[in-house]
């Protein structure tokens, strides 16, 4: 459960994000569906933006994963382990029993509904204008990516690998 959900006020929660991207560079911020509301949860960054790399999202997988597998993708990537993710990529990953990660543009329309992105988008000065994102999709347990969007896991962009895997 995020910090807003638990009671911190608006401008308490950003001093903290703001105090967490400083420490770390990003934060990651989870979203979880209540029991009233259909959907999955979903993680993503805040703050990769000044790294100049789009924002990154996990959808449908549990948060803490979700956030492991992302604080391990932006640790590895700004400290210059490994490339940055770009749409196309093929990664793996030690997330649970899900290995295979596939990297999807998040497509404009998308970012600028503006639910996705709500705390990312709320600290830029031009809102969601420019805002870039990409998902990082993951395999079920036999190493399969999804081919469409599924109620566990939507796809924010159009799957590459489905002409490609």
């Amino acid at each position: 459960m995020c910090l807003r959900c638990k009671g911190m006020s608006l401008r308490e929660y950003q001093r903290h994000l703001t105090k967490t991207i400083k420490q770390f560079g990003w934060a990651c911020q989870s979203v979880s569906s209540s029991a009233d509301e259909l959907g999955p949860n979903w993680v993503y960054t805040i703050g990769i933006e000044a790294f100049d790399q789009p924002e990154l999202i996990v959808v449908g997988m549990p948060d803490k994963q979700a956030a492991t597998m992302l604080n391990d993708v932006c640790r590895a990537s700004t400290t210059g382990g490994e490339p940055w993710p770009v749409p196309g990529d093929i990664m793996f990953h030690s997330c649970g029993d899900r290995q295979r990660i596939a990297v999807l543009a998040v497509a404009d329309d998308i970012i600028t509904a503006g639910e996705w992105f709500n705390m990312a988008t709320f600290r830029r000065a031009a809102g969601a204008e420019g805002f870039r994102a990409i998902q990082l999709v993951w395999s079920d347990e036999y190493g399969q990516l999804p081919s469409c969007t599924t109620e566990e896991q939507p796809l924010l962009g159009q799957p590459w690998w489905t002409t490609h895997d």
